[in-house]
């Protein structure tokens, strides 16, 4: 089972969905995981680029050498099952799903969000989405959120700003539809 520790500080991430336009939905964490200087290995995955914000594509998570431990997916619905298929045999512990198009929508969306959930129960990957906006721990400097302020947005942004710069404190902010939580399970 992953834990809160291997979901907050992964030594590589994947980004399914990697785009140069730094405002789209992939290419907007891949900037801020560069421009933080994320410490661990990125890996943008885009099947129709070599190279992506100046760092090597791959065409799928089948084509990086190493296992992976976080995955952000950045595709549309259709596309996510067969994603984190991939992720389970790249030995991911954790998947990020910005992705929108399931429970929500009802007919084929909600039977993608099943074929989610029956991975996670099958495979033990930790899903946090689908739709969701983001995962910020500032500490390791682990920026993978879709709006940039969005912390800043909140009604206790200054409480939760002070509680992320103490040393040795990590705040995390996760923010779904509840009506979309597939697994959350924190032990």
């Amino acid at each position: 089972m992953t834990t809160l520790k291997e979901i907050m500080s992964p030594k590589s991430i994947a980004i399914v969905g990697a785009s140069d336009d730094k405002t789209r939905i992939g290419g907007r964490p891949l900037s801020n995981m560069i421009e933080k200087k994320f410490s661990g290995d990125i890996y943008p995955i885009n099947p129709n680029r070599d190279h992506v914000q100046g760092m090597k594509a791959y065409p799928s998570l089948l084509d990086v050498k190493d296992d992976l431990d976080f995955i952000l997916v950045a595709v549309p619905s259709k596309l996510v099952v067969s994603v984190l298929e991939q992720a389970v045999i790249k030995k991911a512990k954790t998947a990020l799903i910005f992705s929108s198009g399931f429970s929500e929508i009802g007919g084929q969306g909600e039977v993608f969000q099943n074929e989610i959930k029956k991975i996670c129960q099958d495979s033990g990957l930790r899903v946090i989405g689908p739709n969701c906006l983001g995962l910020s721990i500032q500490q390791i400097t682990f920026f993978l959120l879709l709006q940039p302020r969005l912390i800043e947005q909140l009604p206790y942004q200054e409480t939760l700003q002070s509680l992320a710069n103490r040393e040795h404190m990590a705040v995390i902010f996760i923010w779904l539809p509840m009506k979309e939580v597939l697994v959350l399970d924190i032990g």
